[in-house]
């Protein structure tokens, strides 16, 4: 009985103990995961998950922020492992579905991104971060199919198994550049309980005349320390450099701060705290304007718009003091994060997002600087992905540079990419068809007019196809001519053309060796007057009057064969001469327009299109009196009868030469 109860009091005391220290140990996490050190708290995280005394609603907490700890580290699988499991465990905050969404956007599974989205939507419908997932699916989709014209490739010979990120350029040449890493070789010896990874130092390496890239080499001691080195800036005179530093302290915590470094007979000096913002944990990522004057950081100082966000600071010479912070406001910052600053020499300026409508991830955005504020748009694909996609910079003005990304098929976790813009290639090909028939026109002349005063000429071939190279930011017209046809014409401009593209058009051209009926040509019953329906297709005949400007043409008016026939000849005279009326009011010369009233003398052909819309009537008859009058019913000889009663017209000559006015035809002027 004895021993049995000290038996029952140890084993208590052993329960209590080990509880006890299970406690411990989440709040170890806790506390490391408040500190940033999401590494190792997801370590912390997962021993405290296994003990007993955790029901299914703190299993559920713990996966959570294992999770919260793999996002925040950018291991997207392993955060999407996370929150499905706290999902399964019924987590009861709906902010996993966002996180979860997020992290599928990243992996590019955008069904089941969706998905999750559809379901923070419906429990938190206020929060716009639900809405952005799904756009952001939307456009991640829709920018992978159609890339943007910039090619992007991995560079290799820089890139290690670790973190490698934020290149720089040392010098003006750009055969000079550093950036960070924490590849072996790094200063630092310990593993930051951030990133489970070395801490970073700061590298360089150089093209040789060989063309090659030397190996990287990490910059001395002084630049470089125990601690995390980050994202860097030089000047335009490369003589000073700006440089982030994140300390971490004894209990863990730790901040960035933002120092400068000079270049002098030929090393660097010792750094000094630039202190822009002691109120902020984080004062990172620094780029200078090409005029040294102005420096633009990301900070997470009071009075801004969420997480982080990016803020300036300016001096009026450059070697006086740094004024005070200013966030560069709402058209570039969110409630999100907006990092790695960059101005380029023709005043464009680059930033990387989480929140504004991108791909996944950070996405780098383009800001141009206008009355109204900045204007921001998303570099998209291929310089952006669903992953992190940071750290831009370019070769002066040219289209060409480097930028930093986890996405997959890199080298290591952060790997360093080159970009550069092709020389932008435009044209316009085409294919000419008969209207009627379908098939293609071959030997026909087009003409490319430009409104730059360019003209180029070319002939289709056997398939009726033609192509042109176009310039930028001009406006083209495209006319194709044959015999025995109307012209063609279409339309085409570059002016808003900011990527390589081929404009696609297709021409039709209308045979005049048989008479062309206008459609929709209205009168009342026994009136010529043009009712007010009939003049947009009338308008059309202007236009192709215009577009052909060397054909006469006889505007033919016929009638259905009921009715007194003079009296038929008349009025339909009357109508010819009331299309003539009208297109000369509109501009075109008389002297190119004859008229006749053919009354019920030509009886009208069924074609192929009025076959096949009226199937009571035979491709190739001829509507006369006695074919109509054999039609079973009235309603169907009424329909023959309208067909009859039109306005056609056809090219009767296409040799028309406009008649210029000269001087000596003037009378009192002298023939000088």
């Amino acid at each position: 009985m004895f021993s049995r109860k000290i038996i029952t009091v140890i084993l208590t005391l052993f329960i209590a103990l080990s509880i006890n220290a299970q406690s411990a140990k989440y709040k170890r996490a806790e506390a490391t995961f408040r500190a940033g050190g999401y590494n190792e708290a997801a370590a912390l995280y997962k021993e405290s998950y296994t003990h007993p005394s955790n029901d299914n609603t703190k299993k559920a907490e713990i996966l959570f922020k294992i999770g919260e700890c793999y996002r925040l580290i950018s291991e997207p699988k392993k955060a999407v492992n996370s929150y499905k499991k706290a999902i399964s465990k019924k987590y009861s905050d709906p902010i996993v579905y966002l996180y979860y969404g997020d992290c599928l956007l990243q992996l590019s599974d955008y069904e089941t991104a969706n998905l999750a989205y559809e379901k923070y939507n419906s429990l938190r419908p206020s929060d716009k971060r639900g809405q952005l997932g799904l756009k952001q699916c939307e456009l991640a989709e829709l920018w992978s199919q159609n890339p943007s014209g910039y090619l992007v490739e991995n560079v290799r010979p820089w890139n290690s198994k670790q973190s490698d990120f934020s290149p720089a350029f040392l010098n003006s040449d750009y055969t000079k550049i550093i950036f960070t890493s924490s590849r072996d070789g790094a200063m630092g010896k310990k593993v930051s309980n951030v990133t489970g990874e070395k801490f970073t130092d700061i590298f360089q390496v150089e093209l040789q005349r060989s063309q090659k890239w030397t190996k990287p080499e990490v910059l001395p001691e002084g630049v470089n320390s125990e601690f995390d080195e980050g994202s860097t800036a030089i000047t335009p005179d490369g003589k000073e450099m700006y440089f982030t530093r994140c300390i971490t302290k004894k209990k863990g915590k730790f901040g960035c701060r933002i120092y400068s470094v000079k270049y002098s007979d030929d090393e660097w000096l010792t750094p000094t705290n630039l202190k822009l913002a002691e109120d902020s944990s984080i004062v990172a990522h620094p780029s200078i304007s090409p005029d040294g004057l102005t420096m633009f950081f990301t900070a997470d100082i009071p009075g801004g718009y969420g997480g982080k966000d990016i803020w300036k600071v300016t001096r009026a010479t450059e070697s006086g003091d740094w004024g005070k912070p200013e966030n560069l406001g709402k058209d570039i910052n969110t409630a999100g994060n907006e990092m790695y600053p960059f101005i380029r020499d023709n005043s464009e300026f680059y930033f990387s997002s989480d929140s504004h409508e991108g791909m996944g991830g950070l996405d780098i955005f383009r800001a141009k600087k206008t009355d109204a504020g900045y204007l921001v748009e998303n570099m998209r694909y291929p310089l952006n992905s669903s992953f992190d996609d940071f750290g831009i910079v370019f070769e002066s003005e040219n289209e060409t540079g480097y930028f930093s990304s986890n996405r997959v098929g890199g080298v290591g976790s952060d790997d360093i990419y080159r970009f550069h813009l092709p020389p932008m290639r435009l044209a316009i090909a085409g294919t000419i068809t008969d209207v009627d028939t379908k098939e293609p026109l071959a030997k026909a002349d087009v003409k490319l007019i430009g409104n730059d005063g360019s003209l180029l000429t070319t002939t289709t071939t056997e398939k009726g196809n033609f192509k042109f190279s176009l310039r930028r930011n001009t406006q083209y017209v495209v006319v194709s001519s044959l015999d025995n046809y109307l012209n063609g014409k279409a339309k085409a401009n570059t002016m808003d053309a900011d990527e390589s593209k081929t404009i696609e058009v297709a021409l039709t051209m209308k045979s005049y060796e048989k008479p062309i009926e206008i459609p929709n040509i209205l009168y009342d019953f026994d009136k010529w007057d043009l009712r007010a329906e009939s003049t947009s297709e009338l308008d059309k005949l202007v236009e192709i009057l215009n577009d052909n400007p060397n054909i006469i043409i006889e505007l033919g008016a016929h009638t259905d064969f009921r009715g007194d026939e003079n009296h038929n000849n008349k009025l339909s005279h009357q109508r010819a001469e009331s299309v003539v009326n009208y297109l000369v009011n509109k501009g075109i010369s008389k002297a190119r327009l004859r008229s006749r009233g053919y009354g019920s003398s030509n009886s009208k052909e069924v074609d192929k299109t009025i076959a096949d819309k009226f199937n009571f009537l035979r491709e190739g008859s001829l509507l006369t009196k006695e074919y109509i009058n054999s039609l079973q019913n009235e309603a169907q000889k009424e329909i023959a009868h309208q067909i009859n009663r039109r306005t056609e017209f056809k090219v009767i000559s296409a040799d028309y030469q406009e008649v210029k006015s000269n001087r000596s035809n003037i009378p009192g002027q002298r023939n000088e």
